[in-house]
């Protein structure tokens, strides 16, 4: 999974109310390509339900990845409890 893919789907995919089905119902509509969707969401739960989302976010929010990507990660990283 991408660092700005993590970044625009962190919520849905820490959201355990969310299924599987419901997020790739997300990504289709902002037109993700299909062949990718599985395992984006398989890694980035992963990351997630690991315990690392917030580590995720320390490395996204330093690095090289858009400016969105890189202002939107220490605000979700934040919202962390």
């Amino acid at each position: 999974m991408g660092k700005t893919c993590f970044v625009k789907y962190f919520s849905a995919l820490s959201d355990e109310s969310l299924s599987n089905d419901d997020i790739v119902e997300l990504m289709l509509r902002n037109k993700e390509k299909w062949s990718t969707i599985f395992s984006r969401i398989s890694n980035g739960r992963r990351i997630v339900r690991s315990g690392r989302g917030r580590e995720a976010l320390n490395l996204i929010a330093g690095s090289k990845v858009d400016e969105d990507g890189r202002e939107k990660a220490p605000n979700l990283r934040d919202g962390l409890s």
